[in-house]
Formats: C-alpha cells, sequence, structure tokens
C-alpha cells in the first residue's frame, strides 16, 4: 500500500470515528422538532385550566381544556438559567396543550404560557415573557421547577389566569365617522414574569380597535388586558374615538380605575353626544362582573 493511500484510509477512519462521538452526545439544546424524538422522550406534560365560572352557576369553579380558552402555548425549559427545551403551539396542533421532552437527569424549570395573540409569546426567561406588538390578551400561565431521573416523568399541571379585563360597555350608538377605537392606559404591564405570577414592567398600552360598518348606530362593547403588578392595581385609561384621518372626535378620560386579577372591571356609559367637546356629563358606572372572579365594586 502506497503513502497516499495509506492516508486516505486514515482519514476515512478519523471521519467516521468523529461523525460516531458526535452522534452519541446527542445535543439537548433547542425545540422537539421530530417524530423519533417524540418517540424516546422521558418527560410527558399535560396541561388544562381552572376556570372560574360565572356566579348563578352551582358548580362555579370547573377544570377547562386550554384549547376552549386559548389559541396559542408554549413551553420552555430551563436548566441552570438556560433554555434548553422549548416548543410553541397553536390549536390546529395534534397534541394542543401537551409536550413531550427528552432530557438528562437533573433539575429544571417550566414555563407555560397560553394565550390568544396573533403571533407566538417570547419567553426569554422566567423572568420575562413578551407579547407580538405588546398586545395582552387573555393570558394563562405556569412556572415551577421539577427533577428529572431515571425513569418517566409526567407533568399533569393546572395553569392560572395572569391577567385582569376591563370591560367597556358604551351604553350609545356609534355615530357615523367613527373608524376606530383607540385605548391608551398605564399602570398595568405588557410583560410578565412567571416565577412573580405579576406583571413587570410599567407600560404605556395602547390598543386600536376597528369599528365596522355594521356597528354603526350601535351600542358597543370593549374589552381591554393587562397584567398587573399585584393581585390589584389600577388603571388610568383615555378612550378616544377616530376618524378616518385618526383625528381625535370624542374622547373621555377615567382616573383610579380598579384592576384585579382572574377579575373582570366593567364600565358602563355613555362617550358620544351632539357636541364632541361637551363631555363633562358623559358619566360612567363602575361594576362587578363575576364571569371570572369576583370584580371590584363601586360607583362614581
Amino acid at each position: 500500500m502506497n503513502r497516499t493511500n495509506t492516508w486516505a484510509l486514515t482519514a476515512l477512519f478519523v471521519v467516521a470515528m468523529t461523525a460516531a462521538m458526535t452522534s452519541c452526545e446527542a445535543p439537548y439544546v433547542g425545540p422537539i422538532d421530530s417524530t423519533e424524538e417524540l418517540a424516546q422522550h422521558n418527560v410527558q406534560i399535560n396541561t388544562s385550566i381552572y376556570q372560574q365560572a360565572p356566579f348563578e352557576v352551582a358548580a362555579s369553579r370547573s377544570v377547562q381544556e386550554v384549547s376552549d380558552l386559548c389559541s396559542r402555548i408554549s413551553f420552555a425549559v430551563f436548566r441552570d438559567g438556560e433554555k434548553v427545551k422549548w416548543v410553541n403551539q397553536t390549536q390546529t396542533s395534534a397534541d394542543f396543550g401537551s409536550a413531550a421532552f427528552s432530557l438528562p437527569e437533573g433539575e429544571y424549570e417550566l414555563v407555560i404560557i397560553a394565550h390568544n395573540c396573533d403571533g407566538t409569546a417570547t419567553i426569554s426567561s422566567p423572568e420575562k415573557i413578551t407579547f407580538p406588538n405588546n398586545i395582552v390578551s387573555d393570558t394563562f400561565f405556569y412556572y415551577g421547577t421539577f427533577t428529572v431521573g431515571d425513569e418517566q416523568t409526567t407533568l399533569d399541571l393546572m395553569l392560572s389566569r395572569a391577567v385582569a379585563m376591563v370591560r367597556l360597555s358604551l351604553t350609545d350608538a356609534i355615530p357615523e365617522g367613527i373608524r376606530q377605537m383607540r385605548f391608551y392606559y398605564t399602570g398595568g404591564s405588557s410583560t410578565f414574569s412567571a416565577s412573580a405570577g405579576y406583571g413587570c414592567v410599567n407600560s404605556k398600552q395602547t390598543v386600536k380597535m376597528d369599528v365596522k360598518q355594521d356597528m354603526v348606530g350601535k351600542p358597543s362593547t370593549w374589552e381591554l388586558y393587562t397584567l398587573p403588578h399585584a393581585d390589584n392595581g389600577e388603571l388610568k385609561l383615555t378612550i378616544s374615538a377616530l376618524d378616518a384621518n385618526g383625528n381625535t372626535l370624542y374622547e373621555k378620560e377615567l382616573d383610579d380605575v380598579p384592576i384585579t386579577i382572574n377579575a373582570i372591571t366593567t364600565y358602563t356609559g355613555t362617550l358620544f353626544g351632539t357636541d364632541p367637546q361637551d363631555l363633562d356629563s358623559k358619566g360612567f358606572h363602575l361594576t362587578a362582573d363575576g364571569e371570572w372572579d369576583e370584580g371590584p365594586y363601586g360607583e362614581f
């Protein structure tokens, strides 16, 4: 055998050994992306939601499927501060609300976020979860730790609601010329800490909603979400009705709007009038809504 052939065989041997060693290491950083890996998983996660039903229902609390309340869900597994596994699902996913992972033995943190945004939530860490365009929808979460040993690990987990809702019920009809409603509010958060269970930044939230033609001439209801910084808090809210050019035709400010996690604060009143500048007489009344949980009471 000449020297050229010897070098060629040596190179082939090195390549083969490198490939074999690489396949044995099987790095675990990254999302689940193959049917084969799912078949070999050692951690199975199943989720459901503990939902507060209306007070008039005898059995007021019930367990519901995640798909009944949310259109998207994300799972993220952390180890020593590093995100090592994750999976994002929509309602069209075959196993929506469940996930399986292949993980080495050890201690892990788990974050689960379920919501209704038009896009995937970004779970940067257990302390920082953001949503597309900083828009908050009805949102549920789980945070906890778990241990992977030498046997299969199965986690049956219950998600909790993370948000408060403000529901605005306008009893007067939307006038012609209104094309969009804008809601600007401070006092809540659009970023969430799953480990703390609360919103974690002082956000200036702006939500714009189109007024469709079939809504003109009728009363309307609008729903806003935020992530409170504690179990209870307050918002400052400005409601604006805009024309096709973005000009404000009607506007109303509400101060000290009480919010509570897993509760709906409902304001009922009028916004529109014959004189867009004469808004002093436009009153809003605050009531509690029991659809989620007992909300704040009061009137002004």
